[in-house]
């Protein structure tokens, strides 16, 4: 003989039925959320790191790959004041840093970055060159120097940075800021070296 369920019983039933349906389909929902996810990841993290990737024609035209730290990066065309396009004026004006205090800063999520880039700087010939942290984030990279005239002898190794005469504050970054009289505040433009 077959039990007759109560209402109350029934409702009970179907409501669990439901509810595990429920949870069926959200666990379902948050799977195919997180697939999408790790392979969006994925996909941005190989964009970035074929960004980052050097153009091997590029090293082929020069030779090793520590040559480009020490070449000057293509070339200019004199005006006809003397000048270059580039706005450097010839070599004779490009005063050399090589002696001066030089602070390179980390304006970027690279742990090391500066450390880096002060290692090349030194190994080139730059012989008073630290590294530190900047408080602030950079896109780009910029050379501020005490005077005009300085710094442009550094614009072959970070070619797009922006040169400027100018200072960093000691509430700005954790280097000792006196007497420096370069910084390369490196930005993420140059954070792959």
């Amino acid at each position: 003989m077959q039990k007759k369920r109560s209402a109350l019983g029934l409702f009970f039933s179907y409501f669990f039925r439901g509810i595990v349906v429920i949870l069926a389909i959200v666990i379902i929902a948050l799977s195919v959320i997180l697939v999408k996810g790790v392979i969006k990841g994925k996909n941005l993290r190989a964009k970035n790191s074929n960004k980052s990737a050097v153009d091997q024609s590029i090293l082929t035209e020069h030779g090793d790959p520590d040559d480009l730290l020490t070449s000057t990066g293509g070339s200019t065309q004199s005006t006809e004041d003397g000048s270059t396009e580039d706005g450097l004026g010839d070599d004779s004006t490009i005063k050399s840093s090589e002696n001066l205090k030089i602070v390179v800063l980390n304006a970027t999520e690279v742990y090391g970055l500066a450390g880096s880039w002060t290692s090349k700087l030194q190994e080139a010939g730059y012989t008073d060159v630290t590294a530190a942290n900047s408080f602030a984030t950079y896109e780009n990279t910029s050379i501020l120097v005490a005077e005009a005239g300085m710094g442009t002898d550094l614009l072959k190794y970070f070619p797009n940075a922006d040169l400027s005469v100018g200072s960093v504050g000691q509430d700005e970054t954790d280097a000792d800021v006196e007497g420096v009289q370069i910084f390369i505040i490196i930005g993420a433009s140059d954070a792959g070296e």
